[in-house]
């Protein structure tokens, strides 16, 4: 029996759900918890995550929008109905709990962060705040719902019939729509006197705008600014074609308020788009360039039936995606020029729900109903191969003891699957069978397209999953919430906020190639740096049925950083050192700790050294043979080493007489306790120049050896054959 190494080397690995433990390929693995394989094929544990709020709303606890303003004032925290700064303890105003529930669309833009949801929020829809910090405002101030009186004035330069309209203006320029047209006023070389200008009850406003058209204007000039909210009265004068000279603004009649929509993102050729009223779910908005702070009305599409809603829109450089169930659609330039259109991709599907996109800047990513995707704007491309049971309904199941469940079948746990992409990993948050939320979390690395799971610690509160992603690539940042409600920076410090997390990987079932032979496993090798933690190695067995603790791993304890571990449970043979199975995987856990370690956790290599038996079976045939040699043999012994369970039969066949292969003896020994070497001593030794042994059993045996005693003739004639021998004509005279 020959002495074999084997090594398995862990390189470029990934989780691999696909397939039966024990016919994944190397170096794929079974369980990669809060351990990552780099580039040089690795495993490294992960960071930690730091809790960022430090307190949090009382009520609900589920965050499920987390936005980030770009400025010192930090993150936004969505939660039910209400809108949270990131010391989370109130909402920022009394009047911010009338959003949906739903997720809450946000972007940047100018010195703004904007709010979008279907609910009221403080009054009417959408939101605003200034990236400074200071209250949250109506997105578009109200138009005034009165005109002011107007009358003559006292003596001025116009002359003619003329009207007014107002509007209200903050201090960052935005202008609602105008008020109600005044009454007519035909002028004389006087002014215009205006009473009762309505102001507004918005604290945003700063300033009324006062346009006049009538005389030569043939539209509402800007005529004078009165810089407060508070006067009602004001007489003024100018000339009107002073108004025209110096390009004074024209009202424009098209600042509506936003709508009340699912979702927003930009910007977009410098615009925001928003997406998916109540009233049309399949709709999209977009606002003009460089004026975030309202919606013209004529400027929306409709994607598809209204019976399918968009779900997601993610804008890029020049293309913006739109995700529907059924569905997706793409607008290739800027909407203000394109009028909006745009066409349906290759894509018949569409994500589980609002948050199962992410954005990676030049392709998307989405869960869709059978799989994670990547998506060119065209196509999808599956790259959730090694995870598809989750999709399927099927436990993966890894030992006797544990296994992985999959995604729920309930449509409305699915939809809530989250999403995440942070500049190099994707993070994939799902809800497994018979639970509400997203519990469970993977990772994906595209570099590498391996899989692994991220655990965050038990003691930090926030469960397995996420309910909400955002990534800052201005800071290089990844933020996620749970529904504990706190917010955490995710690959930060070294401890989940303080508390140590565990680290596991299983291997595949490794049969080394032969899956029908039993191996002796007799010593592992583990070389890497613990950073000074124990880590506890284990051997499953068989798919699992037995488990065998090896030992503590800890390269402090041994500086070389490799340690080679005996086997020696005694499962096997009496007297054999080792463990007997047909296939096993290499399990290494434990738990991060120490929050000083300057490095994490790595593992660069495992070796296991067996010895390799022979396989079962119940039948052996050694095929025709000529044993090296056209010459003929006689064979007057058989010896085989062997365990059977029960009878086994061997029979000799040769080819002389005849020049065929036929039985020429035949005969049974009986089951053998243990192994055993058996003799057989034919009687009459049958020649061949070539012949052929099986052996057959009711049940299973294994062979171990099968030797035979031959004797080689000089030269064989069989006459049976006709063959006979004549020589030349000789001279025998000299």
């Amino acid at each position: 029996m020959a002495f074999a190494k084997k090594t398995h080397r862990i390189l470029a690995g990934s989780l691999n759900y696909a397939s039966p433990g024990d016919k994944i390929g190397e170096p794929n693995a079974l369980r990669l918890i809060n351990f990552r394989v780099d580039e040089l094929g690795r495993l490294r544990s992960r960071r930690g995550v730091e809790r960022v709020n430090p307190a949090h709303p009382t009520n609900p606890t589920d965050i499920h929008t987390v936005m980030r303003s770009g400025h010192s004032s930090g993150l936004y925290l969505a939660a039910g109905h209400t809108l949270h700064a990131d010391t989370g303890a109130t909402s920022l105003v009394g009047g911010l709990s009338n959003f949906d529930g739903a997720r809450v669309g946000w972007a940047n833009f100018g010195d703004f962060i904007w709010f979008m949801n279907r609910g009221f929020g403080i009054t009417r829809g959408p939101l605003k705040r200034h990236k400074s910090g200071g209250s949250v405002r109506d997105w578009t101030p109200a138009a005034p719902t009165s005109a002011p009186t107007i009358a003559a004035g006292a003596a001025g330069s116009l002359s003619g019939d003329y009207y007014v309209y107002i509007t209200f203006t903050t201090a960052y320029g935005h202008e609602s729509n105008p008020s109600p047209i005044t009454a007519v006023v035909t002028l004389a070389s006087e002014q215009i006197s205006l009473t009762g200008i309505p102001t507004s009850p918005d604290a945003q406003v700063s300033a009324r705008r006062i346009y006049v058209q009538g005389g030569t204007l043939d539209a509402a000039y800007l005529a004078y600014e009165l810089g407060n909210n508070s006067s009602t009265s004001l007489s003024f004068d100018t000339a009107e074609d002073l108004l025209t000279q110096l390009g004074n603004p024209i009202l424009e009649l098209d600042h509506f308020e936003a709508p009340r929509a699912r979702g927003l993102t930009g910007p977009y050729f410098n615009r925001l788009i928003a997406f998916s009223t109540a009233d049309n779910p399949n709709r999209y908005f977009w606002t003009p360039t460089n004026q975030p702070w309202y919606f013209p009305d004529t400027n929306f599409n409709d994607v598809g039936g209204a019976d399918s809603p968009l779900l997601a829109v993610t804008h890029h450089k020049r293309i913006l995606a739109f995700y529907k169930p059924d569905g997706i659609w793409r607008l290739i330039g800027d909407p203000g020029t394109s009028g909006g259109d745009q066409e349906q991709t290759n894509a018949n599907f569409g994500p589980l729900g609002d948050a199962a996109v992410a954005n990676a800047g030049n392709i998307d990513y989405l869960v869709g109903p059978d799989g994670v995707y990547r998506f060119n704007f065209d196509t999808l491309q599956d790259i959730s191969r090694n995870i598809k049971p989750l999709f399927q309904g099927r436990f993966v199941a890894i030992t006797d003891s544990f296994g992985v469940a999959p995604l729920s079948t309930d449509p409305a746990a699915r939809a809530t699957s989250v999403l995440g992409w942070d500049g190099s990993l994707l993070r994939f948050s799902y809800p497994e069978e018979g639970q509400p939320f997203p519990n469970i979390t993977l990772v994906y690395d595209p570099a590498l397209g391996s899989w692994s799971q991220e655990q965050i610690a038990s003691a930090v509160g926030m469960g397995d999953g996420y309910r909400a992603f955002l990534y800052d690539p201005t800071i290089n940042n990844a933020y996620v919430s749970g529904r504990d409600g706190y917010v955490y920076h995710l690959d930060h410090g070294q401890l989940d906020h303080t508390s140590p997390f565990f680290v596991a990987y299983v291997s595949h079932y490794d049969d080394l190639g032969l899956p029908d032979n039993f191996k002796i496993l007799e010593d592992i090798e583990i070389e890497g740096d613990t950073s000074g933690e124990n880590l506890t190695i284990k051997l499953f067995l068989d798919d699992g049925e037995t488990e065998i603790a090896i030992g503590s791993f800890n390269s402090v304890t041994f500086p070389a950083g490799r340690r080679i571990y005996p086997i020696r449970e005694g499962v096997g043979y009496a007297g054999q050192i080792g463990v007997r199975a047909r296939n096993y995987a290499i399990s290494i856990e434990g738990t991060v700790s120490q929050p000083n370690v300057s490095h994490p956790i790595q593992i660069t290599d495992i070796v296991i050294h067996y010895r390799l038996e022979v396989r079962l079976g119940r039948t052996f045939d050694s095929g025709p043979t000529n044993l090296g040699t056209n010459q003929v043999k006689a064979i007057d012994a058989l010896q085989f080493e062997l365990e059977a369970e029960a009878a086994v039969t061997w029979t000799i066949l040769t080819d002389l007489p005849g020049r065929n292969l036929v039985e020429r003896d035949s005969a049974a020994f009986a089951a053998t306790s243990g192994r055993k070497t058996q003799l057989v001593l034919l009687p009459a030794p049958p020649d061949g120049a070539r012949l052929q042994v099986t052996l057959e059993s009711d049940a299973p045996f294994r062979l171990h050896s099968a030797q035979l005693r031959r004797l080689v003739y000089g030269e064989y004639l069989d006459g049976s054959a006709g063959e006979f021998f004549e020589t030349e004509e000789l001279s025998l005279v000299a």
